[in-house]
C-alpha cells in the first residue's frame, strides 16, 4: 500500500473540502418540504426541541464512524507476520548451555 506524503494528504484534503462547498446551496436544498413547512408553524421552544432532538440522533452515527476510523488509523500500520514466525515451535528463548 503506498503511503502519501503530508503535501499530497493536505492537498487531497483541500480538493475533498473545496468540492464539498462548491455544492453546498444544492446541499442544504435538498430538505424534505413538508418537514419544513411543519419546523416553521411550530413555536420556539418546539423549534428547539427539534433541534435537539437532530442533535441527538447524529451522536450515534458520528461516534461509529469515528471509531471505525481511528481503529483503522490504529491498525493500517500493524506488522504482518512472517513465515518464521509461524514455523517457529517456540525454542528461540532456550540458550546453549554447552561450554
Amino acid at each position: 500500500m503506498k503511503h502519501f506524503s503530508n503535501r499530497q494528504w493536505y492537498f487531497t484534503t483541500a480538493v475533498a473540502l473545496g468540492s464539498a462547498f462548491v455544492h453546498v446551496p444544492d446541499l442544504v436544498a435538498q430538505g424534505c418540504a413538508m418537514c419544513k413547512t411543519v419546523a416553521a408553524a411550530q413555536s420556539k421552544a418546539a423549534a428547539a426541541s427539534l433541534n435537539w432532538g437532530i442533535l441527538l440522533l447524529l451522536v450515534p452515527p458520528v461516534t461509529i464512524m469515528s471509531s471505525l476510523l481511528l481503529f483503522a488509523f490504529r491498525c493500517r500500520n500493524a506488522p504482518c507476520p512472517t513465515l518464521e514466525e509461524d514455523l517457529s515451535s517456540g525454542n528461540e528463548d532456550v540458550t546453549s548451555t554447552a561450554a
